[in-house]
């Protein structure tokens, strides 16, 4: 991955908002890059027309991107609809009149100038550009449209679902990805290719498997003797001495991050990233869950996640745990609407007590052997809450790990759960070429919490660029 530059003509009809936020506005996360694929990297890019990082208001997210080919400016789309003109011209936005329910999801220039606007409900909005239909009204309960790409050869365009399934307005039908993508997979992002085709992203992110659903999860369901360590980390103080030890015995553990404490505590976020180490979503500010509004949950889990993705350049998706364990069956189906998988555990090491609440590195040793079994989730924590600056958890972590061994236990990440993520991961990055010639992908490469977000064709060459 050639991380850190941008490449040369960037044109993306459909880009996520990290892309906006971390390579538009100069701001790349640990982890963040390109791959080009049959095309070229050089530092010539498109300029900058006077944008500057840090000038969207608080709970605005940049969500798309377009370039103008006549004048080589681009827009930029708003969480709120609006639109802003860099070196090009501005015909109109969605501002304060985004369909309700819905949300803007992608970008495209018009072949002849003029930008369409996707929202969720599968409606086009067009400004300075023909309008050919839309998927308004159509879509099944569930599905979302997601991206846009206009065929410069007819005016028409295409429009992605999370399917994977490609609907075609004044544009030539190629095929789709629909009904190849395994549950937890979707359609990510679709471009025009050359010869008038197309080309699919999919990633991860899609609808969780119904066997995933419904429940928390407290043990991991499985014969084999494996134990899932995971630590939440609020308090922080033994995070170092974790890692170290983790390093060091060569063992897997997922940290559940709130987004406050992944803010915060940057540095600390990336470094678990750095290590290898599996990141989970443990809410945005770590409210009581079964106190606060059905709003208010998915505002948590995905406010969190977008916290740690910007953090670590990792995405947590799609596990979540409950703020002090804190949850009804309702406030589970709500977070299951957002697209998480809530996890508890096994046994609580009480570690979080610290010794002034009595507990001792014998005291969270006893409770892990006492609860051992196959699939055995142990809840641990970054520190003490009592105050006291006491890491009994981190004190007790190479003790544990040594004797979980020697009962013949061996160490997995919540990604064991279901093999969900052995079974989602292979997608992730994965490029589908429909009437335009197919030059690889990333399927298979990217690192576990690294998810394709953007896919860009060069006119020039016939390739293209994965973000």
């Amino acid at each position: 991955m050639a991380g850190g530059r941008r490449p040369a003509g960037l044109v993306v009809g459909m880009v996520a908002a990290f892309l906006l936020a971390s390579a538009v506005a100069g701001c790349g996360a640990a982890g963040s890059g390109f791959r080009a694929v049959g095309s070229r990297i050089g530092d010539a890019g498109t300029r900058s027309h006077d944008l500057a990082p840090g000038l969207l208001p608080a709970g605005v997210r940049a969500v798309g991107l377009a370039s103008d080919p006549a004048t080589g400016g681009y827009w930029i789309l708003k969480s709120t609809g609006g639109v802003d003109a860099f070196h090009a011209p501005w015909h109109g936005s969605l501002a304060g009149k985004i369909p309700a329910g819905c949300t803007v999801t992608a970008i495209a220039a018009g072949p002849r100038g003029g930008y369409l606007v996707l929202t969720s409900d599968g409606g086009v909005h067009n400004f300075g550009t023909p309008w050919h239909g839309s998927d308004a009204g159509r879509l099944q309960p569930g599905v979302r449209a997601v991206g846009l790409a206009a065929d410069p050869a007819t005016g028409g365009y295409w429009i992605l679902k999370s399917t994977g399934g490609v609907d075609a307005f004044r544009a030539p039908a190629r095929g789709s990805v629909a009904g190849t993508l395994p549950a937890g997979a979707a359609g990510a992002a679709i471009a025009a290719g050359q010869a008038g085709g197309y080309l699919i992203l999919a990633a991860t992110g899609g609808a969780l498997p119904a066997s995933l659903t419904g429940r928390q999860w407290d043990v991991i369901p499985t014969g084999r003797k494996v134990v899932a360590l995971t630590f939440d980390v609020g308090p922080s103080a033994g995070v170092a001495s974790i890692l170290a030890t983790l390093r060091r015995d060569h063992v897997r553990a997922t940290f559940f991050l709130t987004g406050r404490r992944a803010r915060k505590q940057k540095a600390m976020a990336m470094t678990i990233a750095a290590a290898g180490q599996l990141v989970a979503d443990h809410s945005a500010t770590h409210p009581h869950f079964t106190m606060i509004t059905d709003a208010q949950i998915r505002a948590q889990v995905l406010g969190a996640q977008t916290q740690i993705e910007s953090a670590t350049g990792l995405d947590p998706w799609p596990w979540f745990r409950f703020p002090y364990g804190d949850h009804s069956r309702h406030a589970i189906l709500v977070v299951n609407s957002a697209g998480f998988v809530p996890i508890g555990w096994t046994v609580d090491t009480l570690g979080w007590m610290g010794r002034s609440g009595g507990i001792t590195v014998r005291t969270v040793v006893d409770r892990v052997l006492a609860y051992r079994q196959a699939g055995e989730i142990v809840l641990m924590h970054g520190g003490s809450d009592s105050g006291d600056h006491s890491t009994l958890d981190a004190d007790a972590l190479p003790i544990v790990i040594r004797k979980l061994r020697a009962y013949g236990y061996s160490f997995v990440t919540i990604d064991a759960l279901g093999g969900f993520g052995p079974r989602v991961r292979p997608v992730n990055g994965q490029v589908r070429a429909f009437g335009t010639p197919w030059h690889g992908s990333d399927a298979r490469r990217l690192p576990a919490g690294v998810r394709a977000v953007g896919l860009a064709c060069d006119p020039a060459t016939g390739g293209y660029w994965i973000l």
